[in-house]
């Protein structure tokens, strides 16, 4: 799956972590080992459930993904 093939749902926020995600390189699992360390425990499960915008994200996790993504929670939410 490309990046330009997704389509954006509810979510914004969501469906912005999963374009970087894709961005980066990142596995699900991967993700999910480094939401983590800023004590964001979900599983790949829930990391789909938010990337298809089928899941809001709460504030401490837009925080972790920004963190990652080395973003503004402003930009995510773009």
């Amino acid at each position: 799956m490309e990046a330009g093939d997704l389509q954006p749902q509810r979510n914004i926020c969501g469906y912005k972590c999963k374009l970087l995600r894709l961005k980066c390189g990142y596995t699900p699992s991967l993700m999910v080992e480094l939401l983590k360390i800023y004590d964001v425990n979900i599983s790949e499960r829930t990391l789909r459930k938010i990337e298809d915008g089928s899941r809001r994200l709460y504030d401490c996790e837009l925080l972790a993904f920004s963190n990652i993504f080395k973003v503004t929670m402003d930009e995510l939410a773009e």
